[in-house]
């Protein structure tokens, strides 16, 4: 599918802004099923001073507000070519492991406060606690 994108943020103040700065994460990114054709992003009232990749792959512009300004525009526009993939992006590329999204809140949720041990003892509390751990890791369960 190819689309055309065109979205506009408009800051208004009522008084002059003598100095300000904002970062911009308004582009969007090459992955599997996303091509970016073209993009550019148009500031307003304000100077790009720097651009750069996130931590996160994300690309940003850290932006200063113009001196005695009332108004900020910054305009985001291109056109991305998307894919349907029924949900499948290729291969895992993050440093949480899979299991991690394993579990559902509901077993988190249930298997922390389930089967509490009955034992006064830290000791056996203790030992029954990683007995369950053991056991959910052994089934792909949650318990923290």
């Amino acid at each position: 599918m190819h689309l055309k994108i065109s979205h506009t943020t408009e800051y208004r103040y009522d008084a002059p802004v003598q100095y300000a700065l904002q970062r911009l994460r308004l582009t969007p990114v090459n992955l599997p099923g996303q091509t970016v054709l073209n993009w550019k992003t148009l500031v307003d009232g304000a100077a790009i001073e720097v651009s750069y990749d996130d931590q996160f792959g994300n690309r940003t512009h850290l932006v200063s507000v113009d001196a005695d300004r009332t108004v900020l525009r910054i305009e985001a526009q291109g056109e991305v070519e998307t894919e349907d993939r029924a949900g499948v992006f290729g291969l895992h590329h993050s440093f949480a492991a899979l299991w991690l999204y394993a579990c559902t809140i509901r077993s988190r949720l249930c298997g922390s406060m389930s089967a509490k041990p009955r034992s006064a003892s830290p000791a056996s509390a203790s030992a029954s606690l990683r007995r369950r751990r053991l056991a959910a890791a052994s089934s792909n369960a949650c318990i923290p």
